[in-house]
C-alpha cells in the first residue's frame, strides 16, 4: 500500500500507546490547528475572492459599533474604504474579522464630521492601519480627540477636503459629495482662525491643495460630508448626522434622488431626514446605525415609520453588524 500507508500505521499504533489523558490534550491541539486554519482560509476567501467570483459587485457592511457609525465598502477589485470609525476601539476588532491577519492596508479613510460617536475609532484605525488616502473636512472644533486626530494625518497621510460637487472614485465605485457647501456655514481659514481663535490648531495645514474652507457653523452634525455612492446602477446615500436643515436645501437645490441604500442620518434622530426627503429618495434598504438601549431614545418611532414606508428597515441594535451586496 505504499509508504503513508505504512507511516499512517505507525501514527496511529503512536497514538493509541499514549495515557488517556495526553490523547485528549492531542486530540483538542489538532482540532485547534484546523479550526485556525479553516478561519484563515475563510477570512481570505471573504474578501480577496478568487477567479470568476473577484468579479463580483462591490461588498458594503455597516458595522455594529453601538451609538455610531462606521461603514465598510470593498469594491470588486479587493480596494477597502472605511467610513467613519464609531465611539470606541472596537471597529478594530470588527474590520480583523472582515480582514485577513497580514492586510494591514486600507485605501481611503472617510471622517464625515469630528463628533466622538463618527471618530475615535479611526484614531485606533490610523495607528493601526496604513491607509492612502484621507478624505477629511476642516471643522472648527476643538476636542482632545480632533486635535489627536489633526496630528495622525499630518504625518505622512494624502489628506483632501471635498465639498459639494467634487467628484471622486475608486475602482469601479464613484462618489458625489452633495454637501458641505461651505458658504453655508464655512469660511476661508483666516478668517475662521480670527474669529475663532484655533490658531493652536490649523485643520488647513494637513491638506494639500485647494482653498481651505472651514465649517464654523456651531451645529457641526450640519457639516456632516453627504456623499452618493454609485456603483453600476445602484446607489448609497452616506449622510453622516447631517440634520433636517441640510435635507431641506438638498431638497431645494433638486440633489436628492431615488436611491437603493440609506444611511439614516443621526442614528434616525427626528431632526435627521425628513419625509420629504425620503419621498424622493425611496430608498429600498435603509440601515439605522444605532447602539441597543440608547440613552437617547433613538431611532425616533416616527422616522422608523417613515423609512418602512419605502422599504426594508435594518437597525444595527437588532441585527447587529449588516453585510450586503452593492
Amino acid at each position: 500500500m505504499g509508504l503513508a500507508s505504512k507511516n499512517s500505521k505507525h501514527e496511529i499504533i503512536f497514538y493509541f500507546m499514549l495515557p488517556k489523558k495526553y490523547q485528549k490534550y492531542l486530540i483538542g491541539s489538532a482540532a485547534l490547528v484546523l479550526i485556525t486554519i479553516f478561519s484563515l482560509f475563510f477570512s481570505w476567501w471573504r474578501v480577496r475572492p478568487s477567479g470568476p467570483s473577484s468579479k463580483n459587485s462591490p461588498k458594503i457592511t455597516f458595522y455594529d459599533v453601538g451609538q455610531g457609525d462606521s461603514i465598510f465598502i470593498q469594491t470588486a477589485e479587493g480596494s477597502q474604504i472605511l467610513i467613519d470609525g464609531g465611539p470606541d476601539d472596537s471597529i478594530v476588532n470588527l474590520l480583523s474579522r472582515d480582514l485577513p491577519f497580514y492586510d494591514r492596508y486600507l485605501d481611503l479613510v472617510i471622517l464625515t464630521h469630528p463628533h466622538l460617536d463618527h471618530l475615535a475609532g479611526l484614531i485606533e484605525v490610523l495607528q493601526r492601519y496604513q491607509v492612502g488616502l484621507v478624505i477629511s473636512n476642516p471643522f472648527s472644533y476643538s476636542s482632545q480627540a480632533y486635535r489627536q486626530w489633526l496630528s495622525l494625518i499630518s504625518g505622512d497621510q494624502v489628506v483632501h477636503a471635498v465639498y459639494a460637487g467634487d467628484k471622486f472614485c475608486l475602482d469601479e465605485v464613484c462618489f458625489i459629495a452633495l454637501w458641505p457647501d461651505p458658504s453655508v456655514g464655512g469660511s476661508l481659514s483666516a478668517e475662521a482662525e480670527a474669529r475663532m481663535g484655533i490658531d493652536s490648531f490649523d485643520p488647513c495645514a494637513v491638506l494639500d491643495e485647494g482653498d481651505c474652507l472651514i465649517w464654523t457653523d456651531e451645529n457641526t452634525n450640519n457639516g456632516s460630508l453627504v456623499l452618493l455612492a454609485a456603483y453600476s446602477n445602484k446607489k448609497l446615500l452616506l449622510t453622516g448626522d447631517a440634520e433636517t436643515e441640510v435635507w431641506d436645501k438638498l431638497l431645494a437645490e433638486n440633489k436628492l434622488e431615488d436611491i437603493d441604500f440609506l444611511k439614516v442620518p443621526h442614528h434616525g434622530s427626528s431632526n435627521g431626514v425628513t419625509l420629504a426627503a425620503l419621498e424622493v429618495l425611496k430608498p429600498e434598504f435603509s440601515v439605522i446605525s444605532v447602539g441597543k438601549d440608547n440613552r437617547y431614545g433613538l431611532p425616533s418611532p416616527q422616522v422608523l415609520g417613515w423609512s418602512n414606508l419605502y422599504g426594508t428597515v435594518w437597525q444595527t441594535s437588532d441585527q447587529g453588524s449588516l453585510y450586503a451586496d452593492f
